[in-house]
């Protein structure tokens, strides 16, 4: 897994930058500014924390092979597709890699009270955080997998001799009491504090819902860069088995601007209904024929 650098773009061969709120503005200005510094992803743990620092912080944590990559606005086009082509009052809806929940907020605050529930689910939806000797060090799963201090944000996962040079850290923290964190922005909770439609659950997009809902949205989730095609297909027909029948599924991508296809529920797979330009990018493989073989 590669590593967040600055604001965005991976670089695999360092896997620590420096805490931008630590150093001088002007040392961060330009290219090389944008590559050396990183925002805190401690912010997350502290209660004042507005969505727009959360958001940013989530381009700094990695679980499970994937990014948390976030922010406001970014799958609008995609939106649009289900707004205008499903009907949606009185729908089950579930959004699955929702990340900090900042896409959630923005289809949610479309849609009005037209659905009847919506969960935000992401596979990772909380982490435990640890303040120890002037670091702070969030653990998931009982693995390390940020360290942030006042000057450097490091991630031991992603290398060997990183892991072993804050060993020493890692293990003291470990043995201290931590606090979980829910890593939803400050309006996706306040929406699910006001909105008893809206919940929020941890679920891996490789296994199906524990009950069939009308619409599964899936945001920059099953692409390509993460999965290969056949652990696609799986989430698939995990998907497919989690919808009614004639529900949909809309996948919606972001690369250099936001695409999506919208596609409906049908006995053996799914059917195209309406695509952005450029659509999204797995649209060929969810239409596939022959994708619902044994059952999931």
């Amino acid at each position: 897994m590669g590593m967040i650098t600055g604001r965005g773009g991976r670089d695999k061969r360092v896997p620590f930058r420096l805490a931008a709120d630590g150093w001088p503005a002007t040392l961060q200005r330009g290219g090389a500014g944008q590559r050396l510094f990183v925002d805190n992803p401690a912010i997350i743990t502290e209660p004042g924390a507005t969505w727009q620092q959360f958001e940013r912080a989530m381009f700094n944590i990695h679980l499970g092979g994937t990014a948390k990559i976030t922010w406001r606005g970014r799958q609008t086009a995609a939106d649009q597709l289900l707004l205008d082509h499903v009907p949606l009052d009185g729908a089950r809806i579930v959004e699955m890699g929702a990340s900090d929940g900042s896409t959630a907020v923005d289809l949610i605050g479309r849609l009005g009270d037209r659905f009847a529930s919506y969960l935000i689910t992401d596979r990772f939806v909380r982490i435990e955080a640890v303040k120890y000797g002037g670091w702070t060090i969030l653990f998931r799963d009982g693995l390390g997998v940020v360290v942030a201090g006042r000057r450097v944000v490091a991630w031991p996962q992603m290398a060997s001799w990183m892991a072993k040079a804050l060993a020493p850290i890692l293990a003291a923290a470990a043995r201290r009491p931590r606090t979980e964190i829910l890593m939803l922005n400050p309006d996706a909770r306040a929406i699910l504090d006001r909105d008893p439609r809206v919940t929020w659950a941890e679920h891996d997009v490789f296994v199906p819902l524990a009950e069939p809902v009308d619409v599964i949205k899936v945001g920059n989730l099953l692409r390509p860069v993460y999965f290969t095609d056949d652990q696609i297909r799986v989430a698939l027909r995990a998907i497919h088995a989690s919808l009614a029948e004639s529900g949909h599924l809309l996948v919606a991508d972001h690369l250099r601007e936001s695409a999506g296809s919208l596609f409906r529920r049908t006995e053996n797979g799914f059917e195209s209904v309406a695509l952005t330009e450029p659509r999204s990018e797995i649209h060929d493989l969810v239409v596939q024929p022959g994708l619902i073989g044994d059952p999931v």
